[in-house]
């Protein structure tokens, strides 16, 4: 199960990378709904982004904004 063991791990890290788990998930879905990417494929996208974007320092609201825009241009 390689997306629950990434979600384990975003939250075991803690910081902004449940914000990169979920925006880098939601857009790579949207890829997928779109015929983009192979439904296989999401998790790939996800574990890419979530490597990029690794330690983004302290939570604000302001980050996390921040954090989703970044992830979603990304990808």
């Amino acid at each position: 199960f390689r997306a629950l063991d990434l979600a384990v791990q975003a939250g075991k890290n803690g910081g902004l990378s449940t914000a990169v788990l979920n925006s880098a998930n939601e857009e790579a879905v949207s890829l997928f709904l779109k015929e983009k990417i192979r439904y296989v494929d999401i998790v790939s996208v996800v574990e890419e982004a979530v490597a990029y974007f690794d330690n983004l320092g302290e939570i604000t609201l302001e980050k996390v904004f921040e954090t989703d825009e970044a992830v979603r241009s990304h990808i």
